[in-house]
């Protein structure tokens, strides 16, 4: 059976393995570039589509090349595009379920 030292020894080695372990991995997820622009992902506005200028038009945060609307202002939740206005219901002034606007009597 190993004595108390060589056990404190074998922990420490082992903390140390983990220590670097670890550490090695932190510093290769906050360097990460998956688009290989340059610029770290954590900075990227564009993580995945390569964009080293870093352009962003509207200034909405979603670079132009990953950007589907980049001279719009909008989320990113909806690619980078403003979010659509929902039109104003059409008039149906005889409430025969047709619109004024295809019925050829509208007032009756």
């Amino acid at each position: 059976m190993p004595n108390t030292a060589s056990r404190l020894i074998w922990c420490v080695g082992i903390a140390a393995i983990m220590i670097f372990l670890l550490c090695t991995h932190v510093h290769a997820q906050k360097d990460a570039d998956k688009d290989e622009d340059g610029i770290p992902d954590v900075q990227d506005n564009c993580p995945y589509s390569a964009n080293p200028d870093q352009t962003d038009s509207d200034k909405d945060s979603s670079g132009d090349a990953c950007d589907s609307c980049p001279y719009d202002f909008g989320p990113a939740s909806n690619y980078g595009c403003p979010e659509k206005a929902q039109p104003a219901p059409e008039i149906d002034s005889d409430k025969d379920g047709l619109p004024d606007s295809q019925d050829n009597c509208p007032y009756d």
